[in-house]
């Protein structure tokens, strides 16, 4: 936005050549022996507290552990695509027992009601649905098959 408002008020404004000598001097400073010679004063107090403390934090932490206290808590990296495989796995699972559910059903269902007259509706029904159901179960065993590859 700026570099547009630049060329807006002059067409020969070039925001890199403007800016260059700011930049050039901003890392000249954080790169000099003063700043360096600091970061490190600042690093070797940090150092030197940090020294000072550690013994008193490990006999702390070797208290709790000897108590029984102590918990230790980690993060798996690839916590989350492997929550998301075992759903996916538990998904298959309950859709291949609802779909055998609903085959044997659908199956005994239509072994043992064979109506006559207007009932043949209810029967051409069920067998529909056998279709139907069966067709989802080879499409669910394609799809393990496919996953499997």
């Amino acid at each position: 936005m700026d570099e547009g408002l630049g060329a807006t008020l002059d067409p020969d404004f070039n925001l890199i050549v403007f800016a260059k000598p700011y930049l050039k001097q901003s890392w000249l400073k954080s790169h000099s022996v003063e700043a360096i010679g600091k970061r490190l004063r600042d690093g070797a107090i940090d150092l030197a507290d940090f020294a000072a403390d550690f013994p008193a934090k490990v006999m702390r932490l070797t208290g709790m552990a000897e108590r029984g206290e102590l918990t230790v808590t980690s993060r798996l990296e690839l916590q989350d695509p492997l929550i998301k495989g075992f759903h996916q796995a538990a998904n298959r699972i309950a859709m291949s027992v609802l779909t055998v559910g609903l085959i044997i059903g659908l199956s005994v269902l239509a072994l043992v009601y064979r109506p006559t007259g207007s009932e043949g509706l209810v029967y051409q029904l069920l067998r529909g649905f056998l279709v139907l159901i069966v067709a989802t179960g080879l499409g669910l065993m394609i799809s393990l098959w496919r996953s499997t590859r």
